[in-house]
């Protein structure tokens, strides 16, 4: 199964600030099909030559260590991918007695890639179908 990334470009009239239909290209990457764990232990017990068990234990305690240091504020780097970092936004304002776990409003988790991640997914290195709707 051929899984390729697919560009979606939809014509579309717009308003410009001054209030002048405009016609537009909109651009989008299609969703394409979901690989579930099982596929992806497959995969990377193939190219590592590992045994599925215990791949997925090692990536089971990775996760766990990960997700530890994320709550303790520490940035996880992972090498030749990328860093992974928590983001927590609370609504208390310069009160140590307004902080704490009722002042969260949100949690978010942001990975910033490494230079190679990001060669990978540049425009030259994707292939792309094009198709109009």
């Amino acid at each position: 199964m051929s899984r390729k990334i697919r560009l979606t470009i939809r014509e579309r009239l717009l308003r410009d600030n001054k209030g002048r239909l405009k016609c537009c290209y909109i651009t989008a990457l299609s969703p394409t099909p979901k690989m579930n764990a099982d596929e992806f232990l497959e995969k990377l017990a193939k190219r590592t030559n590992m045994n599925e068990v215990k791949l997925q234990y090692i990536l089971e305690e990775t996760m766990h260590c990960a997700a530890q240091q994320l709550v303790q504020g520490i940035p996880v780097d992972v090498p030749r991918f990328g860093t992974l970092r928590l983001s927590i936004k609370s609504k208390a304002k310069g009160r140590a007695c307004d902080a704490g776990e009722k002042a969260i409003e949100s949690i978010s988790l942001n990975f910033l890639p490494c230079t190679q991640v990001r060669k990978m997914f540049e425009l030259n290195n994707l292939q792309f179908k094009i198709e109009e709707s």
